[in-house]
């Protein structure tokens, strides 16, 4: 595999793009609509520049982080991830006798570090019935899990289930 392979995983999408809008924007937008109208119509200055700012914050780095969520396969390692929530494992802890399968049903528990919204699951979770994953899953019909041996698995959502599944067998 001497050429890199980047694949976006695709978290910038209609789900994740209305959850950063519902949960992140618009409650500080209702919110200063509030504090003027209880100021009699008089928009408050230093409420203004101050909400006005954690919105462009909140949308900044909800974009950044939306944006930058990929897989990498390299010569030598594997990561996932992006933003705030990336995990590299090199190619020999997947081991030859490791089993990399596609998956319909994974039973994750917890999020113990990292983002759940709609369209997005990335970074850290509990594995119900025990163990723990990395996360980079936007769309749950495609989902291949990636044992490492390292005490965790990764869930990743490529969209070409069967052909990383294909080129992580067949690695050299």
């Amino acid at each position: 595999m001497p050429v890199p392979i980047d694949v976006s995983l695709h978290a910038l999408n209609a789900k994740s793009l209305l959850a950063l809008l519902f949960i992140g924007v618009l409650p500080l937008l209702v919110a200063l609509r509030m504090a003027i109208w209880m100021n009699e119509g008089r928009p408050l200055k230093a409420a203004t520049l101050l909400v006005i700012t954690t919105v462009a914050l909140i949308a900044g780095l909800g974009m950044w982080q939306l944006v930058s969520v990929r897989m990498r396969v390299d010569a030598s390692s594997l990561t996932v991830g992006g933003g705030f929530y990336r995990v590299s494992v090199p190619l020999d802890r997947l081991g030859r006798g490791v089993q990399v399968e596609r998956v319909r049903r994974y039973a994750l528990g917890a999020r113990t570090n990292g983002i759940g919204m709609p369209g997005l699951l990335l970074g850290w979770f509990d594995i119900s019935g025990g163990g723990r994953a990395f996360v980079a899953i936007t769309d749950a019909d495609k989902v291949v899990r990636i044992p490492t041996q390292d005490g965790y698995t990764i869930f990743v959502s490529p969209d070409d289930p069967d052909a990383l599944v294909e080129m992580l067998r067949h690695r050299p």
